[in-house]
């Protein structure tokens, strides 16, 4: 009796930054798919060229995630991140074209490539990054579009939007709150920038399934990766405060840093899927 392999049977899809939160959530809530994850260095073209190589022709699908994305990493050294962001991005692009030209490709962006907005961000909307990070991704999305277009690849951008997970190191902005908030003294005051601004929340299982669903649909063009609905920072940090039993802690919002990134999710929803929100699914 003859044996049948399901690993041959699954879809293969080529994966870069699977070390990382995004990527480890999608692979884990993916099983069904047969991942192979670059190991290399980015920069590399040799470490590159040798990871498509061994994959050959049966990869028809890319998720490239690698990137630096904490802002303050971005921040401390931009020269670093620019490479890695968008080098990165060129010479890995460079080996699809060479190995795999028709196959599909999901570019991980960010909402930060958009200018502050008080009112939902279209993907058409004005583009005038918020941060340095933003930068680094706007110039990968350019590039990518000017790669796929010349050479007929099929691109799909993902702008994702705020998300959250417990594996999330404390620099992030919801951790960040429950460690300041947890470690204040009694009946002390905590002054926070930008806590006059929205964001746009999702957690990165519900920013994992939209990517599988464009995938699925190998959808072309930039997508909004996001829940769609405006959250207050501000009321955001009230509500963990609350969770954590410290009302005596005296919330101080600052006049600095202040912006807004609530996305319009109308592109996502024509294509049929449904994003959702769910702020204890968020704080738990």
């Amino acid at each position: 009796m003859y044996k049948i392999s399901y690993s041959y049977l699954m879809q293969t899809v080529g994966i870069t930054g699977a070390s990382g939160i995004m990527g480890q959530v999608l692979m884990k809530n993916n099983p069904d798919i047969n991942w192979v994850s670059f190991e290399g260095d980015l920069l590399n073209p040799g470490d590159l060229k040798n990871w498509f190589e061994g994959l050959g022709h049966k990869t028809e699908k890319f998720i490239h995630l690698a990137a630096i994305v904490p802002t303050h990493l971005v921040d401390q050294d931009p020269i670093k991140a620019m490479r890695v962001n968008v080098e990165g991005t060129c010479l890995f692009l460079e080996q699809v074209r060479q190995h795999n030209p028709q196959a599909w490709i999901f570019l991980a962006s960010t909402a930060h490539v958009y200018a502050s907005s008080e009112t939902p961000l279209r993907e058409e909307s004005k583009l005038e990054p918020i941060s340095w990070y933003g930068l680094t991704k706007l110039h990968a999305e350019q590039w990518a579009s000017a790669l796929s277009g010349r050479y007929e690849m099929p691109l799909c951008i993902g702008r994702i939007f705020s998300c959250s997970s417990p594996l999330h190191p404390k620099t992030y902005f919801l951790p960040a709150m429950v460690e300041k908030i947890s470690k204040a003294p009694r009946g002390g005051k905590l002054e926070i920038r930008g806590l006059k601004g929205t964001r746009d929340f999702q957690t990165a299982e519900q920013a994992c399934a939209a990517i599988r669903f464009l995938m699925d649909r190998k959808a072309q063009g930039v997508f909004n990766v996001a829940s769609g609905v405006p959250v207050k920072l501000h009321d955001l940090v009230l509500e963990i405060q609350k969770r954590l039993g410290r009302e005596d802690v005296k919330i101080v919002p600052l006049d600095t840093e202040t912006s807004h990134l609530t996305a319009d999710v109308s592109k996502l929803k024509e294509l049929g899927f449904q994003p959702r929100f769910d702020l204890g699914e968020l704080l738990n």
